[in-house]
């Protein structure tokens, strides 16, 4: 026959026979253990940075201490998507830094696994290049007559940031 259990513990059962004048018994001892399950990962929440500083990632894993006996709980950081290369201070701890070649959004995963199980959880760095000034020019220096008009065609060009980008204001003032 079968037997099942919903509860850890310790269980004896009996087995009895008889032959209608004698009977006999004997014991069995069953341990029920909690079923392993895959660690519990957080890679962290999502963070924006500015080039060329580094970001500290913050993950936690937590584990059920199964299987029986426990592999050590072993984690890694990887780059999931983003378009330059990403340099880990350590990859196999869960608390680490990392640094960006180029601007642009990053997808970097933590991953746990207990040696029979995994999970993993992402986390989205936007990286950002550093804001600089627009860039200004009035145009070229120009030669007018008195009572006339001068067509001024200055140019300006800003790299949008901050982010989210303000409106860029252009003001035109008398110096001299």
């Amino acid at each position: 026959t079968t037997a099942s259990f919903t509860t850890t513990g310790t269980y004896v059962l009996r087995l009895t026979a008889t032959d209608g004048a004698l009977s006999a018994t004997d014991n069995v001892s069953i341990v029920v253990r909690p079923a392993n399950t895959a660690p519990v990962v957080n890679a962290g929440r999502d963070l924006t940075n500015t080039l060329p500083s580094q970001v500290t990632l913050r993950g936690t894993v937590t584990d059920d201490g199964l299987p029986n006996p426990p592999a050590a709980t072993t984690v890694t950081w990887s780059k999931v998507s983003g378009p330059g290369t990403v340099s880990f201070g350590n990859v196999n701890v869960t608390n680490t830094w990392a640094s960006f070649s180029t601007s642009g959004s990053y997808v970097l995963r933590l991953t746990a696994t207990d040696g029979t199980l995994s999970a993993s959880d992402d986390v989205i760095i936007l990286v950002q290049t550093t804001n600089t000034a627009p860039v200004v020019n009035a145009g070229r220096d120009l030669t007018n007559t008195l009572s006339s008009q001068v067509t001024l065609q200055g140019t300006v060009t800003d790299d949008g940031l901050p982010n989210p980008p303000a409106a860029t204001t252009v003001t035109w003032s008398k110096v001299s």
